[in-house]
């Protein structure tokens, strides 16, 4: 795998170094099969919700509202990874009301 170029080589430089130490050379992890990068930034497309009942499995004649959240992500991207960011966020808001200082939202992208 090779470097980034630019910003993102900088950041990834300076993470490596700081874990892995000043010395780190990925060429030395080549033996070790491909790798690949993901995306530090990731667009949810064609995103939607909707409040649904649910009948309990547990206590019949009973229901509980349900959240159905769609959205479509990029090849290789969890959905997972979108979720938790998204009640993460919404934890963080709830105490006080207001977006954390260092979230930033522009245009459908979720970037921390």
């Amino acid at each position: 795998m090779r470097w980034p170029e630019g910003r993102p080589a900088e950041l990834e430089r300076q993470v490596s170094a700081g874990i892995l130490g000043e010395s780190f050379d990925l060429a030395r992890t080549r033996s070790l099969g491909e790798g690949s990068r993901r995306a530090l930034r990731l667009w949810v497309e064609d995103l939607r919700s909707e409040t649904v009942k649910v009948d309990s499995p547990t206590e019949p004649g009973k229901s509980t509202a349900c959240i159905r959240v769609y959205f479509v992500l990029p090849k290789g991207s969890y959905a997972t990874t979108v979720l938790g960011t998204a009640v993460a966020l919404e934890e963080v808001r709830s105490a006080d009301g207001a977006p954390p200082a260092d979230e930033e939202e522009t245009d459908g992208a979720i970037a921390t």
